[in-house]
């Protein structure tokens, strides 16, 4: 009888310790968008660009930089992808950081709900965090942003 009470309380420390990681790591992955938002609407000029090589992975910074060396090499040609309101739609914005809704999907994503100039819009993050910290990997608009900036990439030219 005495073990079986200490496999159950082994069991539940067990479970609840599981539980806590998950927390944690959905909190972590929750505030790294969290920054990424706060970095558009806080009064700087910080652009969609800039804010993706800040919280992005490696791999969307990489992907951003081969955008721009072709958009060099095309000065003057406004290129297809160069377009703002990816993360927040529209020209301008009347959104404010109090106003975002943040949770995390089954799948582990991010999703942003808000309104900008009363149109509702939502935008689901992959967040990757590892022991140095937590990077955007992806997000979606619904259309994959890091697949469709590839495809630009992918063919050279604006």
């Amino acid at each position: 009888m005495q073990i079986k009470k200490i496999v159950i309380g082994l069991v539940a420390f067990s479970l609840s310790s599981i539980s806590n990681a998950v927390d944690t790591s959905a909190q972590a992955k929750i505030q790294t968008v969290k920054k990424l938002y706060n970095s558009l609407l806080d009064g700087s000029t910080l652009g969609e660009d800039e804010a993706i090589r800040r919280y992005g992975s490696h791999e969307l910074r990489q992907i951003l930089s081969k955008l721009e060396a072709i958009s060099d090499r095309n000065k003057g040609d406004q290129c297809e992808w160069q377009a703002a309101g990816v993360i927040i739609p529209g020209q301008d914005t009347d959104l404010t950081v109090n106003k975002i809704q943040y949770s995390v999907l089954q799948n582990g994503r991010v999703r942003v709900q808000a309104k900008n100039f009363g149109q509702s819009f939502k935008v689901d993050f992959d967040v990757k965090c590892t022991d140095l910290g937590c990077s955007i990997t992806d997000f979606y608009t619904p259309q994959s942003y890091k697949n469709t900036m590839t495809n630009y990439a992918r063919k050279g030219q604006c």
